[in-house]
């Protein structure tokens, strides 16, 4: 008998005729929620991004934080704390977040890279736009 099992915790399809590369998925407490639970982010080469919070069943529409087009095709995803100034975390979400503790999400496109936050209203995220660099 071994000590390891391996158990479907969660699972769901992506996108149907969507191509993906494996750099454009990440995992982390991306709407920065208190208590801390990790997303998973996709995105694909069909500017399609998705955040799913999945919970140990299986997969039901409320598992989709958020579904944006992007409107360019995604090459890369990732996040990380500190992406964003601390007086635009101030602006865009709640006063009890700590700004040096904030994660953002970092989209690379072929001439662009944005920088977004995840921001919960009433229950409801919503993405907003902060940094865009093209080239």
């Amino acid at each position: 008998m071994s000590i390891f099992q391996l158990e479907e915790w969660w699972a769901t399809n992506v996108g149907a005729s969507e191509e993906f590369h494996n750099k454009s998925i990440c995992v982390a407490n991306v709407d920065n929620s208190n208590p801390p639970l990790d997303k998973i982010i996709v995105g694909s080469f069909e500017g399609i991004l998705r955040i799913f919070s999945p919970r140990p069943r299986p997969f039901r529409i409320e598992d989709v934080i958020i579904e944006k087009d992007l409107l360019a095709p995604i090459l890369q995803v990732d996040c990380a704390p500190k992406l964003v100034s601390a007086n635009l975390v101030q602006k865009h979400l709640d006063a009890a977040i700590d700004p040096e503790k904030t994660i953002a999400i970092a989209v690379l496109h072929s001439r662009k890279l944005t920088i977004s936050l995840i921001v919960n209203q009433n229950a409801f995220a919503q993405y907003q736009e902060v940094y865009s660099y093209s080239f």
